[in-house]
């Protein structure tokens, strides 16, 4: 079973365990209430639609219906002791739970699986969008690409969220979009800047922060495509952010960034090998780079390494996940 998989099977098992916590409490007060208040001992059994409600929406149909028919029997247990005639209404009760749980469910099945088509669309999207960029230039073809999958594996081993890693891997593919702004003539040119085309390369991270400024579905991109060429201790650029002022997901793009231009090759720079590629970014821990995302990079080298090794287009498991 994949990461995604394994996360998703803890994330039901967490809901699950909330749902069935949920019960415990409930049948307890609606005891105590047989007790103390038995007034309101009738009315205390609908409050068993708040575990149904959390089962349905975050376990899908078949949990809703499972919590729901559970429900039904804790909540009827004082008719299975203190009556031989309960059936009816027991059997009444479990039916409305039940279609109570399973139409929640499938609501939300449904609401998953629409949000699970517009997340895939967009990174379909967002995949086109950089190949279409890196075109412009066949010694970074691919680049954006392996970027993107070099970045959501360090976010990965660093301990991120499935939300934080999605987040992290489109970064990875638009972090370059402000080039579009640049000219061929710079962009393109064999051999050194000079500083005026050097101040107008590095103006592609703020070209690109204003560019997914303009899409909402982009827009919380704009820090990490902004910053991240930024520079741990403060000598980076456009801002000169120093350290945790530079956003996470920034340092993490940072990194497999200069990985991937350091193991590609370049008309401007030799091709190093992936080993010498780390060693080198290990150096660079503290002033360049961030130290955490650094030893997240060195967990992650073999996949690196065989991700740095495509030269066209990836399929990584850095995929939505909700």
């Amino acid at each position: 079973m994949g990461t995604n998989g394994k996360k998703s099977m803890n994330v039901k098992a967490k809901y699950g365990a909330l749902a069935t916590v949920a019960l415990v409490l409930i049948a307890g007060f609606q005891y105590l209430a047989m007790l103390e208040l038995p007034q309101y001992h009738d009315v205390m059994k609908y409050l068993y639609f708040i575990p149904i409600i959390l089962a349905a929406y975050f376990l899908g149909w078949k949990g809703g219906i499972l919590c729901a028919l559970v429900a039904s029997f804790i909540s009827s247990l004082h008719l299975i002791l203190h009556s031989s005639v309960f059936y009816l209404e027991y059997l009444l009760q479990s039916l409305m739970f039940a279609l109570g749980g399973g139409l929640l469910g499938l609501l939300s099945d449904r609401d998953r699986q629409k949000r699970l088509i517009i997340e895939q669309s967009k990174i379909d999207f967002l995949k086109a969008l950089s190949r279409s960029l890196d075109a412009r230039d066949t010694y970074t073809e691919g680049h954006s690409n392996r970027v993107a999958a070099i970045a959501g594996e360090i976010g990965k081993n660093a301990g991120l969220t499935n939300d934080e890693v999605n987040n992290v891997y489109e970064a990875g593919l638009m972090h370059d979009i402000g080039k579009i702004g640049i000219p061929d003539s710079i962009l393109r040119k064999e051999g050194t800047l000079d500083l005026h085309e050097f101040e107008i390369i590095k103006s592609h991270t703020v070209i690109g922060g204003e560019i997914l400024s303009y899409v909402e579905l982009l827009r919380q991109l704009v820090p990490a495509i902004r910053h991240h060429h930024e520079r741990y201790d403060g000598s980076g650029y456009p801002d000169q952010l120093v350290g945790e002022e530079i956003p996470p997901v920034a340092r993490i793009l940072s990194i497999a960034d200069a990985f991937d231009a350091m193991t590609s090759q370049r008309t401007y720079n030799r091709r190093k090998s992936f080993e010498d590629a780390v060693k080198e970014i290990e150096k660079k821990a503290g002033t360049q780079f961030d130290p955490r995302f650094v030893d997240s990079l060195r967990k992650s080298f073999n996949k690196l390494k065989n991700i740095a090794l495509e030269n066209t287009s990836i399929d990584v498991e850095c995929k939505p996940v909700r």
